[in-house]
């Protein structure tokens, strides 16, 4: 989970994570690997330079609020097109910091 208007960043971790690997943001309704059409909602980053391998750090910046699928490409033969984000990563959250509370933050 991430928070309006704070960076954020996310840690994925997997077997053979390479540093040419990437992660797409999607809306949580569309799928990873398939062509998306209509306008591209999407967020593409690389990792952060890491030194554990099965490890990666993206960092994603500041996102508005809502619900993201997180998409991620191996790397391996690059990552320019949808269809090379096949691996579902899992949902991304980004909500306002006191989502929720009742106190003031």
């Amino acid at each position: 989970r991430c928070f309006v208007g704070r960076a954020c960043r996310l840690t994925v971790e997997g077997r053979a994570m390479r540093a040419e690997s990437q992660v797409q943001l999607f809306q949580s309704d569309r799928q990873c690997g398939v062509d998306n059409p209509g306008p591209i909602d999407a967020r593409r980053v690389g990792p952060e330079a890491s030194v554990e391998e099965g490890l990666k750090v993206y960092d994603l910046g500041m996102l508005g609020e809502g619900s993201f699928r997180v998409c991620h490409c191996h790397g391996d033969g690059g990552c320019d097109a949808f269809e090379d984000f096949c691996r579902d990563a899992g949902l991304l959250t980004v909500v306002e910091l006191c989502a929720g509370r009742e106190e003031v933050c």
